[in-house]
This record gives structure tokens, C-alpha cells and sequence, in this order.
């Protein structure tokens, strides 16, 4: 027999997201924003859902502006999620990213 040790526990250095000022615009914590949404491959009403959280993360944490990755494909995912955020008036305005970034597979939404 062999008695073991329960192991060490490691310190986990924090993770710090890098955001330039022009993306942000207030001074409230980053908590769980992040700049990038991946619903690639997603239904859209689960798309939708996921939309709503990451835009209420963005909103809360004074981001400027978001990325959201629904690929390319047919274009219906695209199209729900830009037709769901005409809806929101703090939308100001979606596009395509530049082609070197993903192109038409890449939903940017500018905030207010």
C-alpha cells in the first residue's frame, strides 16, 4: 500500500482582457463581457438567446463594440441575428467584418 498525498493546489494566474479606450466608453468592470460571440452552427432561436446575453454582458461592461461569428453558409443565421438587433435601439449599427477578419461570416454591432 501507498498513501498518497492529495495533490498541491496551483495558483491560476487571472486572465486580463486588453480593450482600447475607443472600444469602451465607461469605467464599469469588464465582469463576463467578452468582444466575441461564436453561434456558428446554432439554431437560431438558441443563436438568438445567446445574442441577447452577450449584447446584455456588452451593454453592462460599456463596450463599444462586438463581434458575433455565424459563418457564412446559407445566410439565414446572419440574417435572423441582424434583423433580431434592428430591434434595439442602442444597436447603432451592424456590418459585415473586413474580409481579412471573416468577411460576411462576422456580424460587428456598434454600440452606444
Amino acid at each position: 500500500l501507498v498513501k498518497i498525498r492529495p495533490p498541491k493546489k496551483q495558483k491560476v494566474a487571472a486572465r486580463v482582457a486588453v480593450i482600447s479606450e475607443e472600444e469602451t466608453h465607461s469605467e464599469i468592470p469588464m465582469s463576463n463581457a467578452k468582444l466575441e460571440l461564436d453561434v456558428m452552427g446554432m439554431r437560431v432561436e438558441k443563436a438568438i438567446q445567446a445574442v441577447d446575453k452577450f449584447l446584455d454582458d456588452a451593454r453592462f461592461a460599456g463596450l463599444r463594440r462586438v463581434r458575433v461569428l455565424h459563418g457564412k453558409g446559407t445566410g439565414a443565421l446572419r440574417q435572423a441575428i441582424r434583423d433580431h438587433l434592428a430591434m434595439f435601439s442602442f444597436v447603432n449599427r451592424t456590418s459585415d467584418a473586413p474580409v481579412e477578419d471573416g468577411g460576411a461570416g462576422w456580424t460587428v454591432i456598434e454600440l452606444e
